[in-house]
């Protein structure tokens, strides 16, 4: 597991039938209550948020099934602003589970569906940028991209929720999921994630390509004990 795999999830593929993607959403929200460590994210969210701020707005770039999300409307109260959430996908159907999963958040979230290189080009702003189990979907220039791109469009700075490329991470999930899950796509991604997952060297070498010689991104890179990174971006300047 020395270099990321380029094969590609059943995820990223042609969607025959939205069912087998909303029976592979509810797994990874079963999964991430376990492994995604929300409460450390939130409080990075925290610390990024200046003193005496009224709202903040927050978007959750490849949503997916809105998990996250519904996290932070549940912990809202423990946040020192006002939060407006945002959830961008470019998959209809992943925006049309959340909105089902969790008709709490009908009011409370914008949904956007745009591919998120569409959005990043945008002119418009936000305050922070969450990416929770998407940037091992992409491919290292887009990685790279992302860190300058978002880092600059968010006014507060980006933070990324993935995986750590680890053969113990990738052989506990690949038994896992064959003993306990139920859908084909887990079973096939789940493991394919985390060899399409990331080592902290990665991550270095990102932030090296993303500044170019210069000092545009400053970036934190912090392990958490359920074989993640939890990666921070802001801009050098911030």
């Amino acid at each position: 597991m020395k270099n990321r795999s380029q094969e590609k999830e059943l995820m990223d593929g042609p969607l025959a039938d939205p069912q087998v993607l909303y029976k592979n959403l509810d797994e990874i929200a079963f999964i991430n209550k376990f492994t995604a460590h929300y409460s450390l994210q939130l409080n990075q969210i925290k610390k990024l948020i200046p003193k005496g701020s009224e709202e903040i707005e927050i978007v959750d770039l490849g949503c997916g099934g809105g998990d996250f999300l519904f996290f932070l409307e549940k912990n809202r109260s423990k946040l020192p602003a006002k939060l407006l959430l945002s959830g961008l996908d470019t998959e209809p159907h992943a925006i049309a589970y959340a909105e089902k999963k969790f008709p709490s958040l009908r009011d409370k979230v914008s949904w956007i569906q745009k591919d998120y290189k569409e959005w990043l080009e945008s002119e418009e702003k936000t305050d922070i940028i969450c990416c929770n189990l998407f940037c091992h979907h992409l491919r290292d220039e887009d990685i790279v991209d992302l860190l300058k791109k978002g880092s600059q469009k968010a006014r507060l700075g980006l933070i990324i929720n993935d995986l750590h490329r680890h053969p113990l991470a990738f052989h506990f999930i690949k038994i896992a999921t064959r003993l306990f899950s139920s859908s084909d796509y887990t079973k096939n991604d789940a493991p394919l994630s985390v060899k399409r997952s990331f080592k902290r060297e990665d991550w270095e070498n990102f932030f090296d390509r993303a500044n170019g010689g210069q000092k545009l991104v400053k970036g934190e890179i912090r392990w958490l004990p359920s074989f993640r990174f939890l990666v921070t971006a802001t801009r050098a300047s911030s």
